[in-house]
């Protein structure tokens, strides 16, 4: 019988794999690319951070003499924008400390904060659709009655 047959049990070799960096470290490739989306992650951030904070402070100047409740709506708005801001420079600062000691520690804080950021961001937009389909549906109604 031949020993190699169709049928036959897949046979594993169990040594380490000569290519795979050694268990804890990170791939220098995977420390490259990070580090080249560290500082474009950083500016983005700051400018959502400054972004923000001018149009919170022009909105306040415009609407100075108006009700507390457009206030409180400036406020939350500030927040919705500013969390997504503070989490990508975090990301930033996540990512300089995994160039400058790579390990697996620290590659697994990086993905915590990526996950962070994109759970906000989830949650955002999922909160900001609801918002549109109930905005739309009273001014329907609003519409209708005029």
């Amino acid at each position: 019988m031949e020993s190699s047959s169709f049928y036959a049990a897949p046979q594993a070799t169990l040594g380490p794999d000569p290519a795979a960096p050694p268990a804890g470290s990170v791939p220098p490739a995977a420390l490259e690319e990070l580090a080249a989306s560290r500082v474009m992650l950083f500016t983005v951030g700051l400018v959502g951070a400054l972004g923000c904070a001018a149009t919170v402070g022009m909105l306040a100047w415009l609407f100075a003499r108006q009700g507390d409740g457009l206030r409180l709506v400036i406020l939350v708005m500030a927040a919705l924008f500013a969390a997504p801001a503070m989490l990508l420079t975090r990301v930033a600062a996540a990512i300089k400390a995994l160039t400058k000691e790579p390990s697996a520690p620290q590659l697994v804080e990086v993905m915590r904060r990526l996950r962070d950021f994109w759970r906000l961001l989830g949650f955002t937009t999922a909160a900001a659709l609801g918002v549109y389909v109930i905005v739309t549906f009273f001014m329907g109604i609003f519409l209708r009655s005029t």
